[in-house]
C-alpha cells in the first residue's frame, strides 16, 4: 500500500509474541499511525461534507418550531381577548334589571307542576304542533 493512498486501509495485526516481545514500540506506532491517520482524515472529510446539510435541516426545524410557538401565542392572545369580551357582555347581561331576581324562582310554577305530577313527555313545549304548520 502506498503511504499517500487513503482509499485502501492496511489491516492491523498484533505483533508476533505480543507487545512485550517488542524491543521498541516505535515501529508498531508508525504502522498504526500509517493506518489511523488516513482513515481519520477520510472520516473527517465525510463528516465535514454532511455537516452543512445537517445544520441546515436543524435550522429549518428550529425555525418551524419557532413559527408554531408564535402561532400558538397569537391564538392564546385571541382566545384571551375573546374571553374578556364575552365576560364583559355576559356581566352586562346578568346585571340587567329584568333578571336581577333569584334564578331559582324564575320557573317556580313549572317546577311545582313537574314535582306534583308524574313525568310526562312534553311534546308541545319543545316541538311545534302540527296545527302550527
Amino acid at each position: 500500500m502506498a503511504e499517500n493512498d487513503s482509499t485502501q486501509l492496511e489491516v492491523y495485526a498484533k505483533p508476533e509474541g505480543g507487545f512485550r516481545a517488542l524491543t521498541s514500540l516505535s515501529d508498531a506506532y508508525k504502522k498504526v499511525l500509517r493506518v489511523a491517520y488516513p482513515a481519520t482524515k477520510d472520516i473527517a472529510d465525510e463528516f465535514s461534507n454532511k455537516i452543512p446539510d445537517f445544520v441546515n435541516r436543524a435550522r429549518q426545524r428550529v425555525s418551524d418550531l419557532v413559527f408554531m410557538v408564535q402561532e400558538l401565542k397569537w391564538e392564546i392572545e385571541q382566545a384571551r381577548r375573546t374571553i374578556v369580551e364575552t365576560n364583559d357582555k355576559l356581566h352586562a347581561l346578568l346585571n340587567q334589571d329584568d333578571i336581577k331576581e333569584d334564578p331559582l324562582v324564575w320557573d317556580l310554577d313549572e317546577q311545582t307542576k313537574v314535582i306534583d305530577a308524574p313525568p310526562v313527555k312534553r311534546t308541545t313545549r319543545f316541538y311545534p304542533s302540527e296545527d302550527a304548520e
